[in-house]
């Protein structure tokens, strides 16, 4: 598969396992425990950097994930199969049944969090507004999760 032209896939990865996992970590997990295969924030921040790498919609998230190395799995805290010894990536199936039920409040509490330090430690004193107030984006993510 041919990849978008968006910003460098490991500058990407480094970001995130920087400080976003941390702040979606905070998420809270809709799966009862025996459903967890993928660590919730892990799946979150792949579907946040595939997005930002310019991924439109749930397979080119999974494609986008697919692609990573093992060690850029890793990074994202994603674990070996406990028989196939490889690092699997979620599925397109996963994305979209995972981003359809998590809070979307949440995710952009967390995310913002996560924009709002990183502003801060590149000397931003002053966060945009608009990062700050978004009411909307909870209903548009909603939104975007039902059509998919």
């Amino acid at each position: 598969m041919k990849r978008p032209a968006g910003k460098p896939v490991d500058e990407v990865v480094d970001t995130a396992a920087e400080g976003l996992l941390a702040a979606l970590a905070r998420v809270t997990d809709p799966r009862s425990r025996f459903g967890r295969h993928y660590p919730l924030a892990a799946v979150l921040a792949l579907a946040a950097c595939a997005v930002t790498c310019d991924a439109n919609g749930f397979t080119a998230i999974a494609q986008w994930s697919a692609d990573l190395t093992e060690h850029q799995c890793a990074r994202f805290g994603l674990e070996r199969g406990r028989y196939s010894g490889r690092i699997r990536t979620p599925s397109e199936r996963t994305f979209r049944a995972l981003l359809a039920v998590v809070e979307p409040g949440e995710q952009l509490e967390a995310v913002g969090r996560y924009v709002t330090h990183r502003l801060e430690r590149a000397g931003m004193a002053k966060v945009p507004e608009y990062l700050a107030t978004e009411r909307e984006a909870p209903r548009r993510a909603r939104a975007c999760a039902r059509r998919g």
